[in-house]
Formats: structure tokens, sequence, C-alpha cells
């Protein structure tokens, strides 16, 4: 319990860095595919919105994790990693796939 008054608060500043890098990540990413379709650009705010909507829409957590304690906290260390390089993998593709365009 005592590492609660610590964790929370970088784990909130991490979850706001996180909604950010998604965000800007996104904007690229459409200004990349997208915008040469005719669809006008967006800002970093407008994609953090479209990225916590369809978040909201298509995330769904698996209910029956029967996974023990010990596993539990490198279950969580993976998936802090994950959503950290997400975008950064994305960009990197994006960037690949756009060389071909």
């Amino acid at each position: 319990m005592k590492y609660v008054a610590v964790i929370v608060p970088l784990l909130i500043v991490w979850i706001a860095a996180i909604c950010v890098v998604n965000g800007w990540a996104i904007s690229i990413l459409w200004g990349w595919f997208l915008v040469p379709l005719g669809i006008p650009a967006i800002s970093v705010p407008q994609a953090i919105g479209i990225a916590i909507l369809t978040a909201m829409l298509f995330y769904h957590k698996n209910p029956t994790d029967n996974s023990d304690d010990e596993h539990k906290g490198a279950k969580f260390a993976g998936e802090i990693i994950g959503y950290t390089c997400r975008p950064f993998f994305a960009l990197l593709a994006g960037l690949i796939v756009k060389q071909f365009m």
C-alpha cells in the first residue's frame, strides 16, 4: 500500500502521455493515408478523440482471467510496454507502406 501514492500519479501521467502519443501517431497516419484521398486533415486533439472513441467502441476486456498473482505483475508490465510501443510500431509500419505509394 505504501507504493500507491507513487504508482497512481505515475500511472495517470503515463496514461495522459500515451493518449497524446497515440493522437499524434493517428494524426500523422491520417495525413499520410487519408488526406491524399480528399479527407480533411485532423489535429492531434481530434485524433485523441478518435482514439478514445474507437477504444470505447471496440475494446473488450476478457473477464475470465485466471492467472495467478505472481504472473499478473508481469502481464501488467507487458501491457504497459505494449501500449507504449504500439504507436511507434504503427508509425514505422505506416512509413514503410508510405514509401511504396
